[in-house]
């Protein structure tokens, strides 16, 4: 039974073509070939049957050669090559080449257009961020200032005045004055010339504050300047437990309406009275 074979390459549309037709050499037939351009590679091979009966095998291959090389002469065929599974022409290869390098410059526009646009949307990100902030930071400072004025005004409040020794009103000095508020948690105490706390003592518990109340009922009673409470060690060794509270009372009660006076005796026979100088460290 005969095998046909075709053999073709597209040129400037139509379809070049090496058909060869064979048969089982033992049935003695002899073989048919032929060159030839046809439109439909699709009907080739009963197209190439009639067109190519009689002609000697090597005579085609060699008119197939000699018009290969008329045809790469004339410019009407290209020579191809192998590259993996594929095979390209001269030009077929330059435009694989041109649009690889196109997709390259696409790409890498892209990816320019890409990180500018990352770019400006971070800048704006950190100008967001940045804007919120300072707003965040400008009204956590205005409350905190709006709740130091509200601590003030809903606190117990002591005043405390820290007088000067004549010699130093000469010179110049003035008399010191310092505001304790108390409140249900804690004790804060500011200077006059001052925004900010000079410092703070935050109850640990409600136990606390009612030890706080319970001095602060007491020396209301003898005194309206309250040196002590002014004084942020007396309160921390106070609420630990650490002061013998009824003797610090007695201390308190011989002071000049909370200002206290350490020497006893008169003009000729004066000395410090240790039983009251011990205290003297919370009263500055």
């Amino acid at each position: 039974m005969a095998a046909d074979i075709l053999i073709y390459t597209i040129v400037n549309g139509g379809t070049e073509y090496m058909a060869i037709s064979s048969v089982d050499s033992k049935a003695g037939t002899n073989a048919a070939t032929g060159i030839g351009t046809i439109t439909d590679a699709n009907t080739a091979s009963d197209h190439m049957k009639a067109a190519l009966k009689n002609k000697d095998y090597m005579e085609f291959i060699s008119l197939y050669k000699e018009k290969m090389r008329d045809d790469i002469d004339n410019g009407t065929a290209e020579p191809s090559f192998q590259t993996g599974s594929q095979t390209f022409t001269d030009r077929q290869w330059d435009r694989l080449l041109e649009n690889f390098d196109s997709a390259q410059d696409d790409i890498k526009k892209a990816v320019k257009e890409q990180g500018n646009k990352l770019k400006e949307e971070a800048d704006e990100s950190r100008k967001l961020s940045k804007e919120l902030n300072e707003k965040i930071l400008k009204e956590l400072l205005q409350k905190q200032e709006d709740d130091r004025k509200l601590t003030l005004l809903t606190s117990e409040l002591l005043k405390a005045v820290y007088p000067v020794s004549p010699e130093d009103a000469m010179l110049g000095a003035v008399p010191r004055m310092y505001i304790t508020a108390v409140s249900e948690d804690g004790i804060r105490c500011i200077s006059q010339d001052s925004e900010e706390y000079d410092w703070e003592l935050l109850f640990a518990n409600s136990i606390q504050y009612r030890q706080a109340m319970d001095i602060i009922d007491w020396a209301s009673e003898e005194m309206d300047n309250y040196l002590f409470a002014a004084n942020e060690n007396f309160w921390q060794d106070y609420l630990g437990g650490n002061i013998d509270i009824e003797a610090f009372k007695d201390f308190l009660a011989t002071t000049n309406n909370g200002i206290p006076d350490y020497v006893i005796g008169d003009e000729y026979n004066m000395r410090i009275d240790e039983s009251k100088i011990k205290w003297a460290q919370y009263m500055n």
